[in-house]
């Protein structure tokens, strides 16, 4: 029988716009929240980076197994989605206890490989390749790759499919 984690309290390191967004929703949701806390050696470490290799970031501690990366979407309280990063040495039990914080916070998640940048914007370089090797059915929508090409990404710079302004 697979054992569950209980998650009280929940320690936020660097308060940013992020964090102050994360450190919201987590307080709305129920939990305790610490903006200074150092982690008790049973402590999940989750870094919401994704320009930081999760598995180079486990290598300065000696519990790589509870370290993985918990990226939000900007910002928190309304971004639905969470990537959660699993590199080579996390464990099972970590994953899972990430997708029940995540679920226990009103989000959906998605779990992808230790890799650096986004996954969205990984994901529509795919789709690029994938129009370049089988043709024009398989490409992104001219109107989206308008917006990126001009950096029109939605709330995140303030304008896309709709102002944000």
């Amino acid at each position: 029988m697979e054992e569950t984690v209980e998650t009280r309290l929940i320690a936020v390191i660097g308060a940013g716009a992020m964090g102050n967004g994360i450190a919201q929703v987590a307080a709305t949701s129920g939990f305790r929240v610490n903006l200074d806390g150092a982690a008790p050696a049973n402590a999940l470490l989750l870094s919401n980076t994704s320009e930081l290799s999760i598995a180079a970031l486990a290598s300065a501690t000696n519990r790589r197994d509870r370290v993985a990366g918990m990226h939000w979407f900007n910002p928190p309280p309304l971004m639905k989605l969470i990537k959660i990063v699993r590199a080579e040495e996390t464990s099972d039990e970590t994953i899972t206890a990430v997708e029940e914080l995540s679920r226990r916070m009103g989000k959906e998640t998605v779990v992808c490989r230790d890799a650096r940048g986004f996954i969205t914007s990984r994901a529509l370089a795919a789709a690029r390749g994938l129009a370049e090797a089988h043709g024009p059915r398989f490409s992104p929508p001219r109107l989206l790759m308008e917006r990126v090409e001009k950096g029109h990404l939605g709330r995140k710079t303030g304008r896309g499919f709709y102002d944000h302004g």
